[in-house]
């Protein structure tokens, strides 16, 4: 920890540096555009006053030199020959962060939208923007409360743009509730609330009749949007089993 030297890596690490580095500088190999070491660096976090290690150390960084988000566990351990010594296990979680920016950016432009149609004196502002303050919901709270006040603005007259705005901040939350893998994220802001839940509940097992007996609808309702499903998830006309296609999906996250 004192001179930086780099004493261990496993095979991913070489692999993904496309060399052996044990023996050279971390902050000169890991890093582009270093003269020294990282400001960045946890070091510090790792031992405490009388000089023992300390818990493990959890953040998340970006290294722009492999332009790869991680989430970095960092701990002082003891190495074979007595020193303390620098652990760090990278996790990649690039692709949770490009879900999450794509999620902020498609909300933020919802929240721009609904505000530039819905005047401030219209008493319909009143109840999106008791949505718009509470992006994070909590999800130990009965659902029906989550949904109560779409509920009463979708029973309201609304315009036909209206009406798609009101789609798009159902399709939201839907993600938050019900999150999709990876794989699906394309498709996500397709699925109204109804059909997210029709979804998870068809990968739970249950089949047309039970979960129209869970939601309280006819089966003719759930299979008229279980089509509607299987047409945005590309898989409409053909022989492909909707419950083997999420469940393989989910299985391969």
């Amino acid at each position: 920890m004192e001179s930086y030297e780099i004493i261990f890596m496993n095979k991913q690490m070489k692999d993904l540096f496309k060399k052996d580095l044990t023996g050279y500088t971390c902050w000169k190999s890991f890093h582009d555009n270093q003269d020294c070491p990282c400001e960045f660096c946890s070091n510090n976090k790792l031992i405490s006053a009388d000089g023992n290690p300390t818990a493990p150390y959890i953040w998340e960084f970006c290294n722009q030199k492999l332009n790869t988000w991680y989430e970095l566990h960092d701990q002082a351990i003891l190495w074979d020959d007595g020193r303390i010594v620098r652990l760090e296990i990278a996790t990649d979680i690039t692709k949770s962060k490009r879900i999450e920016k794509d999620q902020k950016e498609y909300f933020n432009s919802l929240e721009g939208k609904i505000k530039s149609i819905i005047p401030e004196s219209n008493n319909l502002d009143t109840a999106i923007q008791g949505i718009l303050k509470h992006r994070d919901i909590d999800k130990n709270t009965n659902e029906n409360q989550k949904f109560s006040c779409l509920k009463r603005l979708s029973e309201t007259s609304l315009s036909h743009e209206q009406q798609t705005l009101l789609k798009g901040i159902e399709s939201y939350i839907a993600q938050i509730l019900f999150p999709f893998p990876l794989k699906l994220s394309p498709c996500i802001s397709q699925l109204t609330l109804m059909e997210t839940k029709i979804v998870n509940l068809i990968k739970k097992g249950n089949n047309t009749k039970e979960i129209a007996a869970i939601l309280n609808l006819s089966p003719r309702t759930i299979e008229k949007h279980r089509e509607k499903i299987r047409a945005k998830l590309s898989i409409k006309n053909t022989k492909v089993n909707l419950y083997s296609y999420l469940m393989s999906i989910y299985s391969e996250e």
